[in-house]
């Protein structure tokens, strides 16, 4: 029998499993695409301030993965509004099936203050790599 001070706790796992649901699923572009599409800009990134936001426009010649940020007068990421691969499974708040994007930025940054100076960076073919190891350095025999 389970101590009476764990019941509250297996009674909170219990909750939490049955009202999760399965991750989304993600998508990055097949290799075959990586290396065959030009990845290129057909509409280079263009800005328009309607109101209180600003309307981010660009266009791709290929499915390729892109992001969408917004940088402060340092250079620094404030704001994250999009990334994924665009296709049939890009997520929102990019447009499926369609190389033609439109975004709306709301002027803040991702913990919903004012950003005052800022810019946009659009990226295609985002790839990674490796920039550092962290932690205490291991001898590999």
């Amino acid at each position: 029998m389970a101590h009476p001070c764990m019941i509250p706790w297996i009674a909170f796992v219990c909750m939490m499993v049955a009202g999760s649901t399965a991750p989304a699923e993600t998508y990055e572009a097949p290799v075959d695409v990586r290396e065959t599409a030009e990845g290129r800009f057909t509409l280079k990134p263009q800005t328009e301030k309607v109101g209180e936001t600003l309307k981010i426009r660009f266009a791709v010649s290929a499915p390729t993965d892109v992001e969408v940020a917004i940088l402060d007068a340092g250079g620094n990421v404030v704001r994250h509004l999009a990334a994924g691969l665009l296709g049939e499974h890009a997520p929102a708040p990019l447009q499926k099936n369609s190389l033609k994007q439109e975004l709306t930025w709301d002027g803040k940054d991702d913990a919903g203050k004012p950003v005052e100076a800022a810019r946009v960076r659009v990226r295609l073919r985002l790839e990674t790599e490796l920039e550092k190891y962290l932690g205490r350095s291991h001898e590999w025999h």
